[in-house]
Parts: C-alpha cells; sequence; structure tokens
C-alpha cells in the first residue's frame, strides 16, 4: 500500500489492473489487489500428503531410534527427527494426475543415511502361517567395512507404517530368523524389512545408508 502526498494528475478511477485506488483522510491511496496463485494449490495438497505419509514413519521410529541414528544430519537450529522428515519427503513421487490421490511409497523411506559400507540384504522370506521371517545379509567386507560392524534390521507391515521387530546383530552372523506375531497377511509382500550397517559408539556411529526389501523377494 502506498499513500501519495503529492497529487496526481486527473482523478484517479477506482481501479486500474492491478492497482485500486481510494481516499483517505485527503490522501490518495494505491493499493495492490491480492491475487493466490492457483497453479500451486495441487503441490501443496500433495505436500502435505506427503508430509502425513513420512510422518507416519516418524512416529513408528521415534522414541530413542531417530535421536540415535539421525543426530548428525540435523541442523544447529533443527531436531534428528526434522532431519528425518525433510530427508524422506523429497524421495517420495511427485504427483503426476491431480484427480488421482497420492500413494506414498514405503520402498523410498530411509531409515539410516551415511557412508559405511553396507551389508546387503540377499533375501527376506516370510513363510505365511508359521510367522517366521528369516533375513539373510551379505558378509563380505569390503569398503570401511570390518566384521565388528553391527547390522540393524527392522522388520514392518509396509501398507501399515508400523514396525514389528527391531534387532541388531553382528555382521558375520549372516542371517537371523524372526518370530512375528501371528495374524499378519498371508501376502508375502505385507512383510517389509530395512537394513544397514553401523559401528561406533551410541550417538556418534558411523552409518551406511539403509536397504529395503520385501519378503520373498531376493537380490
Amino acid at each position: 500500500m502506498a499513500i501519495l502526498k503529492a497529487g496526481v494528475l486527473g482523478k484517479p478511477v477506482k481501479s486500474s489492473g492491478e492497482i485500486t485506488f481510494s481516499k483517505w483522510r485527503a490522501h490518495t491511496v494505491i493499493k495492490t489487489k491480492i491475487t493466490t496463485n492457483e497453479s500451486n494449490s495441487v503441490k501443496q495438497i500433495f505436500q502435505r500428503a506427503k508430509f502425513a505419509f513420512v510422518s507416519v514413519w516418524n512416529t513408528a521410529l521415534s522414541g530413542d531410534f531417530i535421536p540415535r541414528f539421525w543426530t548428525q544430519w540435523r541442523t544447529p537450529t533443527t531436531v534428528a527427527n526434522s532431519a528425518f522428515m525433510s530427508y524422506n519427503i523429497v524421495r517420495q513421487p511427485e504427483y503426476v494426475n491431480p484427480e488421482t490421490a497420492f500413494a506414498g511409497d514405503a520402498s523410498e523411506i530411509v531409515i539410516s543415511r551415511g557412508n559405511l559400507e553396507p551389508a546387503p540384504i540377499i533375501s527376506a522370506i516370510y513363510t505365511p502361517g508359521t510367522g517366521k521371517l528369516n533375513v539373510i545379509w551379505n558378509t563380505t567386507i569390503s569398503g570401511n567395512g570390518e566384521n565388528t560392524d553391527k547390522v540393524y534390521c527392522l522388520v514392518g507391515i509396509r501398507s501399515k507404517g508400523m514396525f514389528l521387530a527391531k534387532e541388531n546383530f553382528e555382521r558375520d552372523g549372516a542371517e537371523y530368523e524372526f518370530d512375528l506375531p501371528e495374524g499378519l497377511a498371508s501376502v508375502a509382500d505385507a512383510i517389509s524389512v530395512w537394513l544397514f550397517t553401523f559401528k561406533g559408539v551410541v550417538g556418534s556411529e558411523i552409518i551406511s545408508m539403509s536397504q529395503f526389501l520385501d519378503a520373498s523377494d531376493a537380490v
């Protein structure tokens, strides 16, 4: 808004393009019209949907997990959970059709990040009816990996944004069999596994990027 203290030539009209004129205490007042950018509205809706989707995993990993493994990625003015949220939101798919509801992609959820050489998942086999999940990882050492590294494994239901089990093992253990709760869906891909490698003391570990695998898949 601006107030003209010097007169203008002629009598201003009430509106001209994006500008409106009015009188206030013998002054001519110029205001610009407030416009909204409708082109951003759909993007904003999807951005909020991404935030809500990642928030489910943020909540599932709250407690001692995110503060332990994400503190190194926070800024001086943020907390570890903010680092987790911002990193994972940008990994979610962009909208294609505004008429289509946003569908989050759990396979793009990164539960850890770092430059430690990982112990890649070889397979994650869930046997419906038994509650048994067998996870096997590669014990080959390369790069900055060491036999003394730990392997952290989380098991969850991908479609529900929840974790059923969290365990860490010696890297040279090669495999582990989880006993999962009864009553899980019989569809194999309902069970998903996130695995990463870490070393060091609590709060200052060197960590690998996490890997994702649906049960019954193999690499």
